[in-house]
């Protein structure tokens, strides 16, 4: 999966997360980077840096 986007039902736009790298767990994969964007204009919001998984 290279990511995923939803759309507020309450307003217009929604997120747009993508997923960058994989780190695999006990036969499970975490994405390593999830990029947050708010939809319609791609503002850029965030970014989840995975560091480690135990």
């Amino acid at each position: 999966m290279l990511g995923y986007e939803f759309m507020f039902n309450h307003k217009e736009g929604g997120e747009l997360i993508l997923l960058e790298g994989l780190e695999a767990f006990e036969q499970m994969n975490f994405p390593k980077e999830r990029t947050w964007y708010e939809l319609p204009a791609e503002t850029y919001l965030a970014k989840d840096i995975l560091i480690k998984v135990e």
